[in-house]
């Protein structure tokens, strides 16, 4: 049994316990003395039980004999109990008990989940406001010398935070209470800069539990309290009318960074449980984000927290993919955190992808491939119609690989031509036998190698002079779906993304991180999570570009002339992001000997590198540190590039069937008769 200054009556817990009962509040116990006073104090008899307005039917599972007989006016101080529980006071199993009780006293009672919901908010509302715990008001205090200090003086003062009680604060401090005595000597021994000492209060609520007293844990708002009561599933069914407040208070309570972590997490998750359900119609996004002036919902949540959730969303979702991203791609993490994914999710659910705030192309093309893997996922599991997008893009893809006689029909796209049963069948042949899945150059699978192979450029195939094609069995294992070689270097790309590289390193060209050169097929390890597309490389090259599917340029290699485009000359072992390039959509590459080319899904064309000769088509024959708009082309659509290697020349192809060059015109290789050479594009 608590000491006697702990035991308080219901009315001094809050102020709505008026209505409850005014018996004498006792902790659980497992004292059999106790628990008959318990039982004396918390029950009534029979017949006052049986006035309450009770739900008719048979008693939930979880009330005994016992338990049975309590009757609403109870619950306030059961939910008190459930409180001092939740912080470790009511042995093992008494959270568990009580919630368990309280949950088949709200199916019981009607008014009984009523209070328990409204509880709920009110709990997620003083935790949102702060109202009780008063972080808000204590900041923390600086106490400091004066700077250099004076020899042979005394100081001495005190701290005090304002606006609590002494016995409110957590004894974990080194010094107890409010208030903090401290005093300075100092001598001619030392000559120092000064010194300064910062005291910062430590609330209650964020304080070990253990130290505190039964009155303090019950005068402060509880989030374990809610999570427990909330994770028993309470019907919100009789009481629609809550959901904008519970909405609104998880929210908050997902912002307040004072939050553990843990806590955070939780309303997340169960905000975005209460979205998915039929309550989330009630929700009108566009509203919310004021795109529009679409017609108000049956519930209004404008101006509440879940507005300024929903509102912050697409900032906070890309700031935390841009924060995680190259940190999983480096490798450093192997998987997003929790808190990132529940976010995603939480914004799938919402369809942000569909509206004008995530409308930018490049930028949020992860999050709309998320959007579209989750979906499909979800109709395949549910069985429900597949997403119309995702079946277009499979419908492109078929008739790629279609011979020209044949038709295509729409039966895949059926669940009742592929049932589960199909579906599972499927998948465990994919992940089984992924080689019958992988379309490789050629279609054999057998890859044939020869010439040069001093530095291991062939992959595998031993000897130095390969004077016959030769099987490389390296290379076919990977059934890459575009092989390119550079300077004694061969790269493979895979169909899933992934690219490898052999033979020399010198200058880091290989990009698997240091100048060793190696004679096997090499993964690149720091974008094995991009997936990239095309790798393009010159006959006589020594550095590298490639293309991701998200439209992204990495390159790396020699970086003389600015070749590589980050703005330096700097080599780089490892492929890096073209900076200047992001948020434009990049849809091929080209590489020479010493200049680099891109064209953008707009059909605009990006050159930078060696600039000599007039290469790169800016009208001069400056050197680009990065990539710079080849503007004399502006007004056509670029649809193709080749750059040429110590040749100095540039091609390119435009969607009218227009051929032009520009660059060094040696031997008539601009191909518009003579030598002459040009340093804007010109057309053949």
């Amino acid at each position: 049994v608590a000491p006697a200054e702990d035991a308080v009556t219901p009315s001094a817990i809050t102020p709505s316990a008026s209505a409850a009962s005014s018996r004498p509040f006792i902790p659980v116990t497992d004292d059999p003395g106790a628990a008959s006073i318990i039982a004396e104090t918390m029950t009534k008899t029979k017949e006052d039980v049986e006035s309450q307005n009770k739900v008719p039917g048979l008693e939930p599972q979880c009330l005994d004999e016992f338990t049975s007989l309590l009757i609403p006016d109870d619950t306030r101080v059961m939910v008190d109990l459930l409180k001092l529980a939740v912080s470790n006071r009511a042995g093992e199993k008494g959270k568990e008990v009580l919630s368990a009780v309280l949950s088949g006293m709200g199916t019981a009672y009607p008014q009984v989940a009523d209070m328990l919901l409204e509880l709920c908010v009110t709990e997620l509302e003083d935790v949102a406001t702060d109202s009780q715990s008063g972080r808000l008001s204590s900041q923390p205090v600086i106490v400091e010398s004066s700077h250099p200090y004076t020899d042979d003086t005394s100081t001495s003062g005190t701290v005090k935070i304002p606006g609590r009680e002494w016995s409110d604060w957590s004894s974990e401090l080194r010094i107890p209470g409010d208030e903090l005595k401290w005093k300075f000597i100092s001598d001619g021994s030392v000559n120092g800069w000064g010194w300064r000492f910062t005291v910062y209060p430590i609330m209650p609520v964020a304080g070990p539990k253990d130290l505190l007293s039964d009155r303090c844990i019950l005068s402060c708002p509880s989030m374990d309290l809610v999570t427990c009561l909330l994770d028993f599933r309470l019907n919100f069914a009789a009481n629609r009318g809550i959901v904008p407040r519970l909405a609104a208070s998880l929210a908050a309570c997902a912002q307040l960074s004072a939050l553990a972590a843990g806590h955070r997490m939780w309303a997340l998750q169960r905000l975005r449980k209460l979205l998915t359900t039929e309550f989330g119609q009630s929700i009108n996004i566009n509203r919310l984000l004021g795109d529009g002036d679409s017609e108000a919902r049956a519930m209004s949540f404008t101006g509440s927290a879940l507005a300024a959730l929903v509102k912050g969303l697409p900032e906070a979702l890309q700031r935390q993919f841009e924060y995680e991203d190259p940190i999983v791609r480096g490798g450093k993490q192997l998987l997003h955190s929790p808190f990132f994914k529940v976010l995603v999710a939480l914004a799938c659910d919402l369809e942000l992808d569909t509206l004008p705030c995530c409308a930018e192309t490049h930028k949020w093309a992860w999050f709309r491939r998320y959007c579209m893997a989750s979906r499909v996922a979800v109709a395949l599991d549910k069985r429900t119609p597949l997403p119309r997008l995702f079946l277009d893009e499979v419908a492109k893809k078929i008739r790629e690989l279609m011979a020209d006689n044949e038709s295509m029909n729409a039966l895949h796209e059926s669940h009742e031509m592929f049932r589960r049963e199909q579906d599972e069948q499927l998948v465990q042949w994919m992940n089984r036998r992924p080689d019958d899945w992988t379309l490789s150059a050629g279609g054999s699978g057998t890859i044939y190698g020869w010439g040069h192979n001093h530095r291991g450029q062939l992959g595998g195939i031993e000897g130095a002079k390969v004077k016959v094609p030769t099987p490389c069995e390296a290379l076919a294992t990977l059934r890459p779906i575009q092989l390119i070689g550079g300077e004694q270097t061969l790269f493979a790309v895979t169909a899933d993304g992934k690219l490898y590289a052999t033979g020399y390193g010198a200058g880091g060209r290989l990009g698997i991180g240091g100048t060793e050169s190696v004679s096997t097929p090499t993964l690149l390890e720091s974008i094995q999570h991009v997936f990239v597309k095309k790798v393009a490389v010159n006959s006589g090259g020594k550095h590298c570009l490639a293309l991701s599917s998200e439209g992204e340029v990495y390159s790396w290699g020699e970086a003389e002339d600015g070749k590589l485009g980050h703005g330096n000359r700097s080599p780089c072992d490892r492929p890096r992001v073209i900076e200047s390039l992001r948020g434009t959509e990049v849809i091929d590459i080209a590489a020479g000997g010493a200049h680099s080319a891109c064209i953008t899904a707009a059909g605009e064309l990006y050159t930078w590198g060696k600039g000599r000769y007039g290469r790169l088509g800016h009208g001069d024959s400056e050197d680009q540190l990065k990539p710079k708009l080849v503007e004399a082309l502006q007004g056509y659509r670029v649809i193709d590039i080749a750059c040429g290697s110590g040749d100095a020349q540039t091609l390119c192809l435009t969607d009218d069937d227009t051929v032009w060059s520009w660059g060094d015109g040696d031997y008539g290789k601009l191909g518009r008769g003579g030598s002459d050479g040009c340093k804007v594009p010109m057309k053949l």
